[in-house]
């Protein structure tokens, strides 16, 4: 795909005659170190600012079927673990000033899912706000207090579905949640503590992106479910072994 850029960019990228080069490198000889060292850190941000402006727009190169039918599918997947009713809290990454098509695809698709499947709704959507400081903290997941807090404010809620990792809960935490009425799912990249989550009753269900190798091919699914099933896993609790 060839980059679309504003015109700035492009006379930036632009090559420039070779009979014009001796011209425009004849007055670096006569730069100190100090103007040299300016010049250089120019032409670096320009060279950042080329990046920004010609590398394509995610909306254009992302197929969003996979996500869309992962939507439909997770709503079907918590409306049966909620016996078909009762209301949800959504919680997703705080998406700033930019649009995120990949978020904007599953929750549509989440929402029409619960309503194919039953009498679940949606009661409102959490944002999380993440700066890199504490995304590396939490390593990428909802930090742990947010979350207890946004279960003492929902008293209510049948589930709280995740679209972001689940968070790392201490010994104290994963105990409270035992008892807790509502059902927790994630939907996220896996983390290695899932399992773990999963068998101590603090997560209900984590669908996560399924391990395949990337030079697999894969046959056109005919369904949404089987889209799902070529891309994504569901992860549930399975009973310990006597």
């Amino acid at each position: 795909m060839t980059p679309v850029g504003c015109g700035i960019a492009n006379d930036l990228l632009r090559p420039f005659p070779r009979d014009s080069i001796p011209d425009l490198l004849a007055p670096l000889g006569r730069m100190n170190r100090s103007t040299f060292g300016q010049l250089a850190l120019l032409v670096l941000i320009a060279a950042a600012a080329a990046w920004n402006f010609t590398k394509p727009t995610d909306g254009r190169k992302i197929d969003l079927n996979p996500y869309k039918a992962l939507g439909f599918v997770a709503a079907d997947e918590t409306s049966k673990l909620l016996g078909h009713h009762g209301s949800i809290i959504l919680v997703i990454p705080d998406p700033g000033d930019e649009p995120d098509p990949v978020m904007e695809a599953q929750l549509s698709s989440f929402r029409s899912g619960l309503k194919e499947a039953g009498k679940v709704v949606a009661q409102l959507v959490e944002t999380v706000k993440m700066d890199p400081f504490l995304s590396m903290r939490t390593g990428g997941s909802m930090p742990p207090e947010q979350f207890m807090d946004m279960l003492k404010r929902h008293p209510k809620a049948a589930a709280f579905v995740l679209f972001i990792g689940f968070p790392g809960l201490s010994g104290p935490e994963v105990s409270q949640l035992r008892s807790h009425p509502a059902k927790r799912i994630a939907i996220s990249a896996t983390l290695p503590n899932y399992h773990e989550l999963i068998q101590s009753g603090a997560l209900h269900m984590a669908i996560v992106p399924r391990n395949r190798p990337a030079d697999e091919i894969v046959p056109e699914a005919k369904s949404r479910r089987e889209a799902f099933d070529q891309e994504y896993s569901i992860l549930r609790q399975t009973p310990r072994a006597p």
